[in-house]
């Protein structure tokens, strides 16, 4: 089962890093497989440390899509969001 996640990852990155080279730019993306390329989709949440998938949605919302009254998007300044204190991710553990 690994062996085939692993093959699977390997074959996304192929993909990945050639439509990064056909798309021209100069300092185009690179990837790489790394530690989760064997892992399930469910072991990777697990790492990510996503407590609860359903305040997920509802933060992305508040966060990003408030509009001011005149209609105008309000997006929130990213270096004062702490998604560990609001409780949506757990502290970083490795």
């Amino acid at each position: 089962m690994r062996q085939e996640i692993y093959a699977e990852s390997v074959q996304k990155v192929r993909e990945l890093n050639k439509k990064s080279r056909l798309s021209g730019k100069r300092n185009a993306a690179k990837f790489a497989v790394n530690f989760f390329a064997d892992l399930t989709l469910e072991e990777k949440k697990k790492w990510a440390g996503l407590q609860n998938p359903d305040l997920k949605e509802q933060s992305y919302g508040k966060l990003y899509h408030k509009r001011d009254d005149k209609g105008r998007r309000l997006i929130a300044d990213a270096t004062h969001i702490d998604h560990v204190k609001d409780g949506i991710m757990t502290p970083v553990k490795s």
